[in-house]
């Protein structure tokens, strides 16, 4: 726990202070998810977002962080940006454990045709 809060410190700042914060945003994401703030990981990665709008893996991870906050319809919207730019690991999306929650849903049902 204290690594993590540590990493979190840190990462934080570089987010804050660095010219290019994309890693330090993505890294930071993952922190905050081990540490199950679904929440502010969503935040981060709509940041992200905003620094990386042409990128499908930036989507797909925030899919994945909605999903696990159960926002479903965000999650869904994410994912459907995500394969509209391009996201084509379809085993890895369709095998996917943060995607758990989305699996009842119309368009992830839809992703199997």
């Amino acid at each position: 726990k204290k690594d993590l809060d540590r990493a979190r410190y840190h990462l934080q700042q570089a987010a804050r202070y660095a010219p290019d914060p994309v890693l330090a945003l993505n890294n930071l994401a993952t922190v905050l998810v081990l540490q199950k703030e679904y929440g502010e990981a969503a935040e981060t990665m709509n940041r992200l977002a905003d620094l990386r709008p042409e990128s499908p893996a930036v989507y797909y991870n925030l899919a994945c962080v909605l999903a696990l906050d159960n926002r479903k319809d965000d999650s869904v919207n994410a994912l459907e940006r995500a394969v509209g730019l391009g996201y084509n690991r379809w085993h890895h999306l369709k095998t996917d454990p943060d995607l758990k929650n989305i699996h009842d849903t119309a368009y992830f049902k839809s992703l199997g045709d």
